[in-house]
């Protein structure tokens, strides 16, 4: 081509049934100053189009497909500018169809020996604004038809050893306290130099149940279900300082309600200083509590 350049304006430029092969770098409009570029497929109503004035890629009715190694990720947004989200499928007012699909879905195996981690899905925010509410996975589910659910589960997650019928193994801890088979792992941690201000709270968990409706079946703020080898324990501890302040702590809210008692239980010792309740089989049963140990 060299400094030639030749122009055609006006008429779009079409190629009927023969390649177009080129040998130097194919530039389609220049800054400021695009046009629409659309590639149609064999199928009608497949495309993908760039849209020059909305700049925008659209595929309609098309997949985007990645085979091979990449150098770092197939997709990399290193440079983007954040001021929406990174990806976005639908809007609240707005939701994308999932009628007959999953909205996300990754397959993913590995047969790599090496003593490294694994994740299927890895997710990292670093933030430094004082007023940052920071959430590293939100997630809400919503059935808002009358014709009813008999499931609404914002998560399902399992661990599954040898989930097509194979020989699987577990190996010991080999003296790693975070190593086993857990369906989660909730972490809190702080640096030595971190603050942490009178009046805030801290838990690796919270639960929180707000049914404003009538149960009329089973509410339970957890539910916890068992098969096969029953466990050691429903509650396992091991600490790694100096343990735990109390087993359970009941505060100003609700120290005085349900399943606090003040009922006293007669022991051997005397009258209890009240009970807490609990339920055995649909009989409600006590067990007493003493103001001062002796």
């Amino acid at each position: 081509m060299g400094t030639t350049r030749n122009y055609i304006s006006g008429l779009p430029l079409k190629f009927v049934k023969s390649p177009l092969t080129a040998y130097q770098n194919i530039n389609i409009g220049a800054d400021a100053d695009g046009f629409d570029v659309t590639f149609y497929g064999d199928t009608s109503g497949a495309y993908t189009k760039w849209d020059a004035s909305e700049a925008t890629l659209t595929l309609t009715a098309s997949d985007l497909v990645f085979s091979g190694a990449s150098g770092t990720h197939h997709i990399n947004f290193d440079a983007a500018t954040l001021s929406h989200s990174l990806i976005g499928c639908g809007s609240y007012s707005s939701p994308m169809d999932q009628s007959t699909t999953t909205g996300f879905a990754s397959f993913n195996s590995t047969s790599d020996d090496a003593d490294s981690w694994r994740y299927g899905m890895a997710l990292y925010t670093k933030a430094t604004g004082a007023g940052t509410k920071l959430f590293g996975l939100g997630m809400q589910q919503e059935y808002n038809g009358t014709g009813g659910v008999d499931r609404l589960q914002c998560i399902s997650a399992i661990a599954f050893l040898g989930g097509g019928g194979e020989a699987a193994r577990l190996k010991t801890l080999g003296g790693d306290a975070s190593a086993g088979m857990y369906c989660a792992w909730f972490k809190l941690a702080a640096s030595g130099t971190a603050v942490i201000d009178s009046g805030s709270r801290m838990a690796s968990v919270w639960l929180d149940s707000q049914i404003g409706a009538v149960s009329n079946g089973e509410h339970y703020a957890a539910f916890i279900t068992t098969g096969g080898d029953p466990p050691d324990a429903v509650f396992g501890f091991e600490a790694s300082g100096a343990g735990w302040s109390n087993l359970f702590y009941f505060d100003e809210t609700c120290y005085d309600q349900d399943p606090i008692s003040s009922l006293a239980c007669d022991t051997n010792g005397g009258d209890s200083s009240g009970s807490i309740k609990f339920s055995l089989n649909g009989s409600t049963k006590y067990i007493p509590y003493f103001d001062s140990a002796s």
